[in-house]
């Protein structure tokens, strides 16, 4: 920190945000805030940036730490809070903006997908964005994202989130946002398959296995186990079938009932130009740029990765 904070000054720095921008005390009070010195230090370590024009450093600083399973309510609040006076300063759009929404089973394109979206005029989009949301009964968590993405859509003409978890809400989504899209991807069963086997450990003791329920002796407890249903079966191979059964049993219902909103495409797709028109298309592009040197994530583990240095790049751009 530089002079204008000594050292322990926390509550300082409380104080001259709560002056400055709206107040956080109607999130948390800081006498409330002193029972988690962690959090607080935190929280107020990086308030200083963002009092002194590092906007984006706290951002980022505050999207890394919602990764944390153990994270506390007022820090998503505090989030939303930081990431709307930050988007009020970048110059409003004036069109009509959409949420787009990417899902599939994973294995499947889906960071190829991002990418392709990720380049098209005007999107703010992420892969995976934190919080991970467990397949049932999330709702302070989908809660979140809603909001998140209801402050980014007053500002950008296309919000893109992608990941496998969004299945179990799409109703509830489209139900608060009846003009929302979903891009599912779909993949071949038993590509599918081989794909989740090489990365998660070929079944073998002390591998992972997101989609039975175990007690961590066998297989090994991953903290993105909570984002993916759970089947009786006798083997890995078995899980994840039942899993892509039971995914894409459910996708096509749902495509059948909302077919304006939700529409499957296959992974290959994705490799041709029509493909690639056709998936820009259904999410409203009027200029689609494709790319067919888009192949990502091939044969690697990057549940939740993302480029921190590309997140806010459109902030700087607008």
């Amino acid at each position: 920190m530089n002079n204008l904070y000594q050292k322990d000054s926390s509550d300082k720095i409380w104080h001259d945000f709560n002056n400055k921008y709206s107040s956080l005390n109607n999130i948390i009070k800081i006498e409330e805030l002193n029972k988690y010195p962690n959090y607080k230090k935190f929280i107020t370590d990086n308030l200083f940036f963002f009092l002194n024009n590092e906007k984006v450093k706290c951002l980022k600083n505050f999207t890394k730490i919602l990764y944390n399973s153990a994270i506390k309510d007022f820090n998503l609040e505090i989030y939303l809070k930081l990431l709307s006076i930050s988007i009020n300063e970048v110059e409003r759009s004036e069109n009509k903006s959409k949420l787009i929404i990417g899902l599939g089973t994973g294995r499947c394109g889906s960071t190829s997908l991002s990418y392709l979206l990720s380049m098209q005029k005007d999107t703010f989009s992420f892969h995976e964005h934190p919080p991970i949301i467990s397949w049932s009964n999330d709702t302070n968590i989908v809660d979140f994202h809603i909001k998140r993405f209801n402050i980014l859509l007053n500002y950008f003409d296309y919000v893109i989130d992608i990941a496998h978890w969004w299945l179990p809400y799409v109703e509830k989504i489209i139900n608060i946002n009846p003009e929302s899209i979903f891009v599912c991807l779909k993949r071949d069963k038993m590509q599918t398959v081989s794909s989740f086997l090489k990365i998660k450990g070929n079944g073998q003791k002390g591998t992972i296995n997101h989609w039975i329920n175990h007690d961590n002796k066998f297989w090994r407890y991953n903290v993105w186990d909570k984002t993916y249903p759970k089947f009786v079966a006798n083997n890995i191979d078995d899980a994840i079938s039942q899993y892509w059964e039971n995914y894409y049993l459910i996708s096509s219902e749902i495509e059948k009932k909302y077919p304006k909103n939700f529409k499957i495409f296959y992974t290959k797709d994705l490799s041709t130009k029509e493909g690639q028109l056709n998936i820009l298309n259904f999410c409203g592009y009027n200029e689609p740029l494709t790319n067919l040197n888009i192949k990502k994530n091939v044969g690697t583990v990057k549940d939740g990765a993302f480029e921190l240095n590309e997140l806010f790049k459109i902030f700087n751009e607008r």
